[in-house]
């Protein structure tokens, strides 16, 4: 599923975590390795050769889709009571919902660029001059989320619903952190902002396009208007499937992408554990939202990277980890963790 070109050979990057380092993956596991990160992502750091040497930003063109799923939270609760076979069942819901909404999204051209709780932020980097025609295929995508999977019932008396948004223009993919060798990439930016604020207008079952993305794309799809120039999507073209991009491989591979992996990840795929990452635990979970940040702006990559800093040595220090740094409907946010393995705590 992951698209790469060839890496260049680079000097070792330094051992992910606090000193800890692992011996070589096996090749049958690097598919696992790469799943975890955008597939855009992986080719960037590939051709780069590895993790930058300072914190980087970058500008792109793209159309944002934004997945707001209902009704995982009365699941987790549900299956929580049922002990080890209730995480089993939940890792099997999650897989199916999700993995049936990243098949639809890669066969429309698009990447799945993160799940934060029970929403799905995916990505169609474009050149200017695409991007309504590019808007057009991530619309018609949208719907056949919705549509197919309307009523997904993983639970006897659980049934998941979704609404979908949409915004189109610039983002700003930045990579941050460094210390003791972890890297998070944070894309935010316009195009996130306008799928936020288009969310706030759907109502399940719906796809809500911003006022940008309604302009690339009102002369091939039809629609409703909304309140703030949003409109409601009724009918979008079909696009033709796509097939999957090839699969990046090899050791230089996992030396370039593991400065970006969660250590628990990491670990346990090198273990051969990776079909057994499901399990509940204790854990304190701590946000940390970053307010008035202007992504247009230089001095911005600095606020973001002493912050990004601050939360890693401070997490670091007191055996947590820096779980995901995110733009979605609720804003900028770093989100920390506590009890993460391989440490567990008492209290």
């Amino acid at each position: 599923m992951v698209s790469a070109v060839d890496a260049r050979k680079a000097a070792p990057s330094p051992p992910i975590g606090r000193g800890l380092s692992y011996p070589p993956l096996p090749q049958e596991a690097m598919e696992s390795l790469a799943s975890y990160l955008p597939a855009f992502q992986v080719r960037r750091v590939i051709a780069r050769g590895g993790p930058p040497s300072e914190p980087s930003a970058e500008t792109h063109q793209a159309v944002v889709l934004f997945v707001d799923v209902t009704g995982f939270t009365q699941l987790t609760e549900e299956l929580g009571q049922r002990g080890p076979a209730g995480a089993e069942q939940l890792s099997d819901a999650l897989n199916l919902y999700f993995g049936r909404l990243t098949d639809l999204v890669t066969a429309h051209g698009g990447e799945i660029l993160l799940f934060a709780g029970d929403a799905a932020l995916a990505l169609w980097p474009c050149t200017p001059e695409a991007l309504g025609a590019t808007a057009a295929v991530a619309a018609g995508c949208a719907l056949a989320v919705c549509q197919e999977l309307s009523g997904f019932s993983p639970a006897p008396d659980i049934v998941l619903r979704q609404r979908a948004a949409i915004g189109a223009g610039p983002v700003v993919m930045m990579e941050v952190g460094g210390s003791e060798g972890e890297w998070h990439l944070l894309v935010a930016g316009d195009a996130i902002r306008q799928a936020a604020a288009a969310d706030s207008q759907a109502r399940t079952g719906e796809v809500v396009l911003s006022a940008e993305t309604w302009a690339g794309v009102k002369g091939v799809c039809r629609g409703e208007g909304l309140s703030g120039g949003h409109v409601r999507l009724v009918t979008a073209p079909k696009a033709v499937p796509l097939p999957a991009p090839a699969l990046a491989s090899g050791a230089e591979l996992e030396r370039v992408l593991a400065p970006y992996l969660p250590r628990v990840v990491r670990a346990r795929i090198q273990t051969g554990h990776g079909a057994w990452i499901a399990e509940f635990r204790q854990v304190s979970v701590l946000f940390v939202t970053l307010d008035d940040l202007d992504f247009r702006a230089s001095e911005t990559l600095g606020r973001v990277q002493r912050a990004m800093t601050a939360m890693q040595t401070t997490l670091h220090r007191f055996e947590g980890s820096v779980y995901q740094c995110l733009m979605d409907d609720k804003g900028t946010t770093m989100v920390g963790a506590f009890g993460l393995p391989p440490h567990a705590l008492e209290d």
